[in-house]
């Protein structure tokens, strides 16, 4: 955003622009190989983006104009009030408020601010109308290009590409909809209606996401990792044995992963983890008070666990799969009245490419 002292702008804080429309690099999407309402969705959407673009890229250019304006209007206005600048450039005498040539320069010099900070706002404001289709172009072409058919072979030649094409899971057209539309002036309306809904059923699936895990499933994984660091607090006597005093018995070193603010013991299955090697206290004490270690998190677990609250693994999954189908459905008629305003109200940019594009395929959270 821009920083405004006194009438006088020092940033703009808008970010450049990158020349390229789409996302890159290019994806090596078979637009032939899209039905005829996905590829006119995409290319209407590119043709958005690209006008989007260009607007941004020609206010820009304007701001930037009323920017040198507003330093060269400043600097003459400075020349005759600043005596340190005056000496720089040759001017010898310094005029008083009430001076035809102060009123005349301060005049210049507040019109230009004011056109440079109007050509700023113009240009922000150009620049939130882009930058949600842009993004949301860039989601829909990432999901074509991993879902959609493409060439197996971008860089080999037209003869062999068309003999060794793959379909990446073409893309299926989905069921329209079964909705009435509004009275046009009645649009807006229906459609915040439908992104309301949509919210309250996000809220709900982080809801679901966020419910705790019953005791039939965290204590055998709480026993598990007791027995672990039993396992790996062993010490070694056998060199001792083998070969005498001097041998010493072997304390192994563990390793763990970070896990919170502390440290845990990985399991098959366990992801996003850094490995580090620690000093065997855990583990040895775990082989040495085995039983202790086992009751002690037992009445740990109990005591603050929500099995009223829980879901289980299973249960979790299927929830899941039924708010996440509620969610699309949801969104596939959001996507549908959005298309009836004409253009009038923008997509979402946040809004599932299935929804947008009218066609069926994997969910791309899941990507």
């Amino acid at each position: 955003m821009a920083t405004i002292i006194d009438g006088e702008v020092l940033s703009t804080g808008m970010p450049t622009s990158d020349g390229e429309y789409h996302a890159g690099p290019k994806s090596y999407v078979e637009d032939e190989a899209l039905s005829a309402d996905v590829r006119n969705k995409l290319d209407a959407l590119r043709e958005h983006v690209d006008a989007l673009h260009a607007d941004y890229t020609r206010l820009s250019d304007k701001m930037f104009e009323a920017g040198k304006e507003h330093s060269d209007a400043k600097l003459q206005f400075q020349i005759i009030t600043d005596p340190s600048v005056a000496m720089r450039y040759g001017q010898a005498f310094i005029y008083e408020e009430d001076s035809p040539v102060y009123k005349s320069r301060k005049g210049a010099f507040d019109e230009k601010a004011k056109k440079h900070r109007d050509s700023i706002a113009k240009t922000e404001a150009a620049g939130e109308r882009y930058h949600g289709p842009k993004a949301l172009l860039n989601k829909v072409e990432k999901y074509i290009q991993k879902h959609g058919a493409r060439r197996a072979r971008p860089w080999a030649p037209v003869e062999t590409e068309e003999k060794e094409a793959v379909a990446a899971g073409a893309l299926k057209p989905a069921a329209k909809p079964a909705i009435k539309f509004p009275a046009v002036d009645r649009l807006p309306a229906e459609i915040e209606k439908f992104r309301n809904e949509g919210a309250t059923l996000r809220a709900d699936r982080h809801e679901i996401l966020s419910a705790a895990f019953p005791s039939s499933e965290i204590f055998p994984r709480m026993k598990a990792e007791v027995e672990e660091l039993a396992r790996l607090g062993r010490p070694n006597v056998l060199q001792l044995i083998d070969h005498g005093p001097t041998a010493g018995i072997i304390w192994p070193n563990y390793e763990t992963i970070t896990r919170g603010a502390g440290i845990g013991v990985r399991l098959p299955g366990d992801i996003g983890f850094t490995r580090a090697v620690d000093a065997p206290h855990l583990p040895l004490i775990a082989w040495m008070f085995k039983d202790q270690l086992l009751k002690a998190l037992e009445a740990e677990l109990t005591e603050f666990s929500e099995d009223a609250h829980a879901l289980s693994t299973e249960e979790r999954v299927a929830k899941l799969k039924d708010i996440d189908a509620r969610i699309l459905a949801n969104q596939r008629i959001e996507a549908a009245l959005v298309d009836a305003s004409g253009g009038a109200i923008e997509h979402r940019a946040d809004i599932d490419p299935r929804a947008f594009l009218g066609v069926e395929g994997p969910d791309p959270h899941e990507d």
